[in-house]
């Protein structure tokens, strides 16, 4: 995946490819929609929250699972 402007024309080819040829992961393709949204709509609302969330958020952030 480059990001081009290529990548970005081709999506709506692609996705009618599989739609047409009837092999869509319907689960996560709603998964993915649903993230994307719910992202969109969050972005506005991380400047609400006080600073002090902000920065236990930022402190919290290296610590993920990383398995071994």
């Amino acid at each position: 995946m480059d990001f081009s402007a290529k990548m970005w024309k081709d999506i709506p080819g692609v996705v009618a490819y599989h739609y047409k040829e009837g092999n869509i992961n319907w689960p996560m393709g709603t998964y993915v929609t649903l993230v994307h949204i719910l992202a969109l709509v969050g972005i506005p609302k991380v400047m609400a929250c006080s600073e002090k969330t902000l920065i236990f958020a930022f402190l919290l952030w290296p610590l993920r699972c990383v398995p071994k």
